[in-house]
């Protein structure tokens, strides 16, 4: 599964934490996140934020931490794959990159997608998470 239209790139780790391995991936950044987030019925207003990967019992999960540690944000993957051969620019650890993608089935509407690389004994995985992007107030 691909995604198109991506309409910006925010790519903002200021600080990278990897605590991998092989059985069990767990990876926490500290992001700047430039854009609104839809978690239910509460808005995850853009900025800096503790954002965590990590594989349970089978179940890949992403959750979103204010600075005080509380959890804002939950959710599991929507894919997994390989990272493709032109964004392989990292040769061990992580990187996270947050894009905005157009909706296909919902038009005028955003997700954010978190983009977990990385790499473990020469091979390059891609978890992909997916979180609705807050409307913006008419």
């Amino acid at each position: 599964m691909r995604w198109s239209g991506v309409s910006s790139l925010g790519l903002a780790v200021l600080l990278l934490a990897p605590c991998a391995n092989a059985q069990a991936p767990h990876y926490q950044a500290k992001v700047k996140i430039p854009y609104a987030l839809q978690s239910g019925s509460k808005v995850i207003e853009p900025g800096e934020y503790s954002v965590e990967y990590k594989s349970v019992s089978g179940d890949r999960i992403m959750t979103v931490q204010d600075s005080k540690g509380d959890v804002l944000l939950r959710t599991t993957a929507q894919y997994t794959d390989q990272v493709p051969k032109e964004d392989r620019s990292f040769a061990r650890g992580f990187r996270l990159r947050i894009t905005r993608v157009a909706d296909q089935k919902s038009p005028g509407k955003q997700w954010v997608v978190f983009d977990w690389d990385y790499v473990i004994r020469g091979n390059f995985f891609r978890v992909s998470f997916r979180v609705p992007e807050a409307a913006k107030a008419s």
